[in-house]
């Protein structure tokens, strides 16, 4: 499943723009089929922020699934620099504060309603 995933964040021509429609129907697709067998394998797109992210939204829906994390995200550096992805100054202090903690970890700040979708 991240195969798929990795390989269409990598073939967009600029991932830095296009990274949120794949990025989501990894989401989608984890939670629609509950199972953990999608990321038992190390994520990699030798891209800092990309790998920190994909690692962190792991941990968060392992934690909410009630799925063991996989050992492999222990073995991905966390994002240098900080990344807010608002990139706001005003919001940022929100943002510090309200990440979850699976982001915190890998120095990405999101709002606390990041994952939610309808």
């Amino acid at each position: 499943m991240l195969d798929h995933v990795k390989a269409e964040m990598i073939k967009r021509d600029n991932i830095e723009r296009d990274w949120l429609i794949p990025f989501m129907n990894f989401v989608d697709n984890f939670r629609y089929n509950k199972n953990i067998s999608l990321v038992t394998k190390p994520i990699s797109i030798n891209h800092n922020r990309f790998d920190a992210i994909l690692t962190a939204t792991t941990c968060y829906l392992c934690h909410e699934q009630n799925f063991k994390i996989p050992h492999w995200v222990n073995d991905v550096p966390y994002c240098k620099p900080a990344w807010f992805l608002i990139d706001i100054d005003r919001l940022k202090p929100f943002m510090s504060i309200e990440s979850p903690i699976w982001f915190k970890v890998y120095n990405i700040f999101v709002s606390r309603n990041f994952l939610v979708r309808i």
